[in-house]
C-alpha cells in the first residue's frame, strides 16, 4: 500500500563528487543517507495506513 502513496523512482549517480565541506563529519560510508531512509519509511507506511482507513 505505502508504494501506491508515495512517488517512487530509481535514482543514478556516477561520476559525482561531494565537497568536504557538505559531508556529515562523523558519517562513514552510506550509513547516514541510509538511516534517513529507514526513518522515512515509517512515515510513508503510517501516512499510507492512516489514507486506508480513511477511505
Amino acid at each position: 500500500m505505502s508504494l501506491r502513496v508515495s512517488s517512487t523512482a530509481e535514482l543514478v549517480l556516477e561520476g559525482v563528487r561531494v565537497p568536504a565541506s557538505a559531508m556529515f563529519p562523523e558519517v562513514r560510508g552510506l550509513k547516514g543517507p541510509l538511516s534517513c531512509l529507514t526513518e522515512a519509511r515509517y512515515g510513508i507506511v503510517w501516512g499510507s495506513m492512516g489514507a486506508a482507513r480513511s477511505s
